[in-house]
């Protein structure tokens, strides 16, 4: 008797989008030291991902260093 089974498994792996908000004293679109952050501002991410479907709009604060993050974001 023969008891093996073939099914194709399909793994959805999940990623982050994270950066800094900050103003650019200098103006030279690099984040060096004296530019000061954004502390408290709001982030949206929206977009249309490969696949056609546009996503839900999602927001996020930044840190009081600027910092944001969006977690578990599908690939495409």
């Amino acid at each position: 008797t023969n008891n093996s089974a073939n099914d194709t498994v399909t793994v959805q792996t999940f990623g982050s989008i994270s950066g800094f908000a900050y103003i650019d004293v200098n103006r030279n679109g690099v984040r060096d030291a004296a530019d000061q952050p954004l502390a408290n501002a709001t982030i949206e991410l929206t977009g249309t991902p490969t696949g056609g479907t546009a996503i839900t709009p999602r927001t996020v604060t930044t840190g009081a260093d600027g910092s944001y993050r969006f977690a578990d974001v599908r690939p495409g």
